[in-house]
Formats: C-alpha cells, sequence, structure tokens
C-alpha cells in the first residue's frame, strides 16, 4: 500500500500480533461504528420528532409556553443538523475508542485510520506467508473487501487507496464535470452554424457552413464514444449502493451528497411537481408506524414493491408500496408509472394520495380500503352457493367498468 513512512506508527505492536486476532478487531471495530451511528442518528430523530409534538400539543393547550418550545425545536434542529455535519467529515464522536491517550474517547476519522491501518498490516503479514487455507483466506478476503469500501464510499480522511483504488466519488464529479462541457461545446458550434446558414449565401459562407457541420458532426461522434449519460449512470448506481450499505447516513434528504449523485427530481418528474402529490423530503420513518408487510417484491407477488399497511400519525391506515429506484432507468419509470396512475381518475381505480422518494427508495401512499382484495373475497366464498349473485355482478360491472375506461385511455392492465 501507498502512504507515508509513519502510517504504523504507534502500532507497530499489531506485527506481532495474530493475524486473526487483527482482521477480528478490524471487523468488530468496523462493526461497532456503524451501529453506533445508526443508534445515535435514531436518537436524534426521536428527539426531533418528540419536540415537534410538544410544540403542537403547546400550540393547542398553551399558548404562552409556545415560544419555549419553538426554542426546544430550534435547538433540537440545530443538533441535527450539526451531527449531520458531524458524520460527513467524519468528526462525530466516538466514545467507544481506546486507540487515543485520554478517556475522552474518538471520532469516525480515528475509526477509519484504524481499520486502514489493521488492513494494512494485514498486508504485510501476508508477504511472509507462503499460504494460507481454508477460514483464514475466507477472513482476510473479507476483512479487505470491507478496507476497500470504507475508503471508497465517502474517502472520510486522507488515506492510501486499497489495491490501487481512486476516489470514486471524486470519478463521478470528473464525469460530470466533462459531459457539461462536452455539452456546451455542441451547443456553442450548433449556435455558429446556426448564425452562418442565417448570413448572406455567399460562397464563403457556403464553405464556412460546410466547415462547421463537419466539426459539429465530429464533436458529436467524440460525444457517442464518450459515453458519459452510460458512465455517469453505473457510477451513479454504485455511488448510491455503497452508501445505503456503509454509510446510510449520507442519504438524508437535503444532504450535498444526494444533492450531487441522485437524480434531479426537477428533470424526471416535473409533471407530478405541478399536481401538488409530490412530496419533498418527507420522512416515513418519522410520519408512519406499526407497518404490517402484505406483500414482498418478486415473481410470486407479481409486483416491485414491498406493499405494507401502515398507519399514519392520526391513526388513520394506508397503504405504502415502497421501491428501489437507484437506478436512472428505475427512477424514470417509477414516476412515469406514478405520473399515469395519478391521472387515471375513476371511482373504481385506487388513486395515488402521496409520492416522495427517500436515499435510494421510491414511495407511493395509498388509500388503505377496508374491504379486503378481490382474491381473499373470492376465497372466503365457494363458487357453488357460497357468492350472492348480486353482489358477484356488481362486482364484475364495477371491474369490467375500471378497464373500459383504461382502454378508453390507451392503457393496458396486465
Amino acid at each position: 500500500p501507498r502512504g507515508g513512512e509513519n502510517e504504523n506508527e504507534g502500532h507497530d505492536g499489531n506485527l506481532d500480533q495474530p493475524i486473526t486476532e487483527v482482521i477480528a478487531e478490524a471487523l468488530s471495530l468496523a462493526e461497532a461504528w456503524q451501529n453506533h451511528r445508526a443508534e445515535t442518528v435514531r436518537g436524534v430523530k426521536v428527539a426531533s420528532e418528540e419536540a415537534m409534538q410538544r410544540a403542537q400539543e403547546t400550540m393547542q393547550d398553551d399558548l404562552y409556553g409556545l415560544s419555549g418550545a419553538c426554542t426546544e425545536l430550534e435547538r433540537v434542529e440545530r443538533e441535527e443538523g450539526e451531527l449531520r455535519r458531524q458524520m460527513r467529515n467524519r468528526d462525530d464522536p466516538y466514545p467507544y475508542w481506546e486507540g487515543g491517550a485520554d478517556s475522552e474517547g474518538g471520532t469516525g476519522k480515528d475509526v477509519v485510520k484504524r481499520v486502514l491501518h489493521l488492513s494494512w498490516v494485514v498486508r504485510c503479514r501476508l508477504r511472509s506467508v507462503a499460504a494460507l487455507e481454508g477460514q483464514l483466506n475466507a477472513a482476510v478476503r473479507a476483512l479487505l473487501v470491507a478496507s476497500e469500501e470504507l475508503l471508497a464510499g465517502v474517502s472520510a480522511v486522507p488515506y492510501f487507496p486499497l489495491r490501487g483504488e481512486s476516489d470514486r466519488l471524486g470519478r463521478f464529479r470528473q464525469l460530470l464535470g466533462d459531459q457539461k462541457r462536452e455539452q456546451r461545446q455542441i451547443k456553442r458550434k450548433e449556435r455558429e452554424l446556426q448564425n452562418a446558414i442565417e448570413d448572406s449565401p455567399s460562397e464563403r459562407q457556403r464553405a464556412e457552413v460546410a466547415r462547421l457541420e463537419r466539426e459539429l458532426e465530429e464533436i458529436r461522434e467524440a460525444a457517442r464514444e464518450n459515453e458519459f449519460p452510460e458512465r455517469i449512470r453505473e457510477e451513479r448506481v454504485a455511488l448510491l449502493s455503497q452508501a445505503r450499505r456503509l454509510f446510510p447516513e449520507l442519504l438524508w434528504e437535503g444532504g450535498d451528497f444526494l444533492r450531487l449523485v441522485r437524480l434531479d427530481v426537477q428533470d424526471i418528474a416535473q409533471p407530478l411537481l405541478q399536481t401538488g402529490i409530490l412530496l419533498q423530503a418527507r420522512p416515513s420513518d418519522l410520519d408512519f408506524s406499526d407497518q404490517r408487510v402484505i406483500s414482498e417484491p418478486g415473481p410470486q407477488s407479481g409486483s416491485q414493491a414491498l406493499v405494507s399497511e401502515i398507519a399514519d400519525r392520526e391513526g388513520t391506515l394506508w397503504i405504502l408500496k415502497r421501491y428501489e429506484i437507484a437506478a436512472e432507468a428505475a427512477a424514470r419509470h417509477f414516476y412515469r408509472q406514478v405520473e399515469m396512475v395519478h391521472e387515471l381518475r375513476h371511482p373504481h381505480i385506487v388513486p395515488v394520495h402521496a409520492v416522495w422518494q427517500e436515499g435510494t427508495q421510491g414511495f407511493v401512499q395509498m388509500p388503505q380500503y377496508l374491504g379486503g382484495d378481490l382474491g381473499s373475497w373470492m376465497a372466503e366464498r365457494p363458487r357453488e352457493g357460497g357468492r350472492d349473485p348480486e353482489v358477484s355482478l356488481r362486482i364484475a360491472e364495477d371491474l369490467l367498468s375500471a378497464l373500459s375506461f383504461l382502454h378508453q385511455k390507451g392503457k393496458v392492465h396486465c
């Protein structure tokens, strides 16, 4: 690995430590740190929710105490913002850190440095080992993969990249910049060509138009070979997937990471923004509770969504569908389908109440109808003698009415 001369300073003892203990220490430290961060995030969210609840109750019961409640709410929001900043910079406190001389704990950067140092120790030890078999090999591979993901995910501290991996986030920024420069170059050349065409049609001007057309075609051909859209899509999916596995706090709405990596909802869901059903920065874990999973995504359910029954803060039951939309194609398909369903207003088609995105997941909120689904209704009533003919006829008419409406709109239900 690359790094400074003193990258093992203060940790020489690890070179004599059994390699299995080094690996176990690194994996245990990384897991404990991530669990601590997740618990801290949950605590901040609970405090924010409780402060909001107290402010609402004070507004209803004690207007004189509203100022104090609002002050507390502002304090909790500031603390939440400070925690986000600390976690982005890996400055968040880790009280269980034992690597320093004092007893005040360490920070995320200390943990990352320690894990990366232990992986360096493993590499040094492997140079003197001819072969390792079985479980030891598997443990070493797991440690190296975990170390690479930890470094590539955010590049928390300036340290050596494992296996020559460069900063993935830096590559993504570079791709975005190169694509913008390429697009500006094409637009500039198109304007030059249009101006040349609009000038007087002299022999000299016709030659200039021909030259500009050739240059524009060369630039467009180079753009096709660069394949920036495809490469950006691949990096975007990799970054979002890596963040979800290793650093879920990066996926908070309004954060710098999501603004850079995720597709802008303005680009892919502009029509929905005008309907009022597309919500911004909605936290589903705070707005809903008592989740009961109805069906998982997969071939058996015939759905790409996790479908749940869930209750809002007032106790009203809803159906919540959750989709994975990390890829650009999946995100565009998600918003396109929601837009289509929202436009289909019919008494026997379930409407969309709200739609929003959290990190790499898209959510659709729909009303919960307590009558159940048709399959359960039919299963509970045998065909012979178990169904009321009038009820069966009414259900059939309602279904056919909805299907006929879909066909009139040029849609097919599969």
